[in-house]
């Protein structure tokens, strides 16, 4: 699952030459970083406008320290498996999740801050995610 960001009140042909998308757990962690008015913690939709959104980027970019919204990343393994040719797999990988360290947040405030801001030379009134 994903969260991509779009543009309102523009035209939708237009072409940006910039576009977000982001895993679900990396946007709820920048979104609340940002702290946006007015989206959906479950569905992780919301609207702002221009204004609001350069307003979140300033007070994103002067928060000191992001480790309250840093995860670790983690793998979780399955149980042994056996396959066709016999072989027995130990710790069969179920699934990896990438952590977010606060590096990886602040270059997603900048991409969120160039989107903002290409957005604003399109006219756009305010941007939308979900």
């Amino acid at each position: 699952m994903s969260v991509s960001f779009y543009v309102v009140g523009v035209p939708e042909k237009i072409e940006l030459g910039i576009s977000l998308n982001w895993a679900n757990s990396n946007a709820r962690a920048v979104l609340n970083v940002l702290g946006l008015p007015g989206y959906d913690e479950d569905t992780l939709a919301g609207e702002a406008t221009i204004v609001v959104c350069r307003r979140a980027v300033i007070r994103a970019n002067a928060t000191e320290s992001l480790d309250a919204y840093t995860r670790p990343g983690a793998v979780e393994y399955a149980p042994p498996r056996e396959h066709e040719d016999g072989v027995v797999e130990l710790k069969p990988v179920r699934m990896v999740s990438f952590g977010l360290c606060e590096e990886g947040i602040r270059e997603r405030v900048d991409a969120f801050a160039a989107f903002v801001e290409a957005a604003a030379g399109a006219g756009a009134l305010g941007i939308s995610w979900g």
